[in-house]
């Protein structure tokens, strides 16, 4: 893409350097060698680019969740201008996200500063595969909903953990991933919004009957947002990065207030039309 200016192209950059990401080195199911991941970021660098690492959640300890315990992993990691260890479905709510934090993200933070690079904390909204991934005959292994979303205090209480442990910068997962169930770019406010379901809630999703025995799950706002139903703005979760996270990285840390603001606090919202006549519960 470009600037619509002067043609120049648009892109992140970091220390006056354009980036380059990279994900997956040293992750589960990736075949790639430290020497491998070496040879590439070195590449790189020779043409003056800056490298993001997207690294195992443990990157520091590569003795589980790696496709190797190659000692050089930790030359490799190294060559990294920013860290960005992959935490989606590594916690599934805010107890074991502040176990994660203290355990994982302080002294990982701390590590980084010793080293002199960048650290880019994942937070994400919410997770499933179950739209995604299935065994034969229509069995589902994952529940729709399956890591809750919790109305947004899911996401922002992790950004805020980050804050708190002196993130400067976030990646937040994913912008337009429905198929994974980390989207931030806006749902509908309820099920009367969606196809009459044939199958039985799920995980507050409704759940449609298609090709025989096989459903497709679908997660409005209201799924378990708690007691506000219905007055969550339809453009919450990028409200909640774009505005509340970066108010939170301005104040800087430490987070003295946890509570996620108000829907009603939203600077902006997208309207919310009425559900279409064919599909309303009446």
């Amino acid at each position: 893409p470009t600037d619509g200016a002067d043609g120049r192209y648009v892109h992140l950059s970091y220390g006056g350097r354009p980036c380059v990401a990279i994900w997956g080195f040293g992750v589960k199911g990736r075949n790639w060698t430290a020497g491998d991941a070496i040879e590439l970021i070195d590449f790189f660098h020779g043409r003056g680019y800056a490298v993001v690492g997207g690294v195992p959640p443990i990157y520091r300890n590569m003795t589980t969740n790696s496709s190797t315990a190659d000692p050089d992993w930790g030359d490799a990691f190294a060559r990294f201008d920013v860290i960005s260890p992959w935490t989606v479905g590594t916690y599934n709510d805010t107890a074991s996200a502040d176990v994660h934090a203290a355990n994982y993200t302080v002294p990982d933070i701390a590590s980084s500063r010793k080293t002199g690079q960048g650290y880019l904390p994942v937070i994400f909204p919410g997770f499933s595969w179950h739209n995604l991934q299935r065994e034969d005959n229509g069995k589902l292994h994952i529940p729709p909903n399956h890591i809750p979303r919790m109305g947004g205090r899911f996401l922002y209480h992790q950004g805020l953990l980050g804050v708190d442990a002196g993130a400067s910068m976030f990646y937040v997962a994913m912008v337009d991933e429905y198929d994974e169930g980390t989207a931030l770019l806006p749902m509908v406010p309820s099920d009367a919004y969606l196809p009459v379901g044939t199958a039985p809630h799920v995980n507050g999703a409704e759940c449609v009957a298609i090709n025989g025995n096989r459903t497709a799950c679908f997660v409005p706002r209201d799924a378990d947002d708690g007691p506000e139903d219905g007055a969550m703005p339809g453009d919450w979760y990028l409200i909640l990065a774009g505005t509340h996270i970066k108010k939170a990285m301005r104040r800087g840390p430490p987070i003295t207030d946890w509570e996620m603001p108000p829907f009603a606090d939203a600077a902006a919202s997208l309207p919310v039309s009425p559900p279409p006549s064919s599909l309303s519960r009446g």
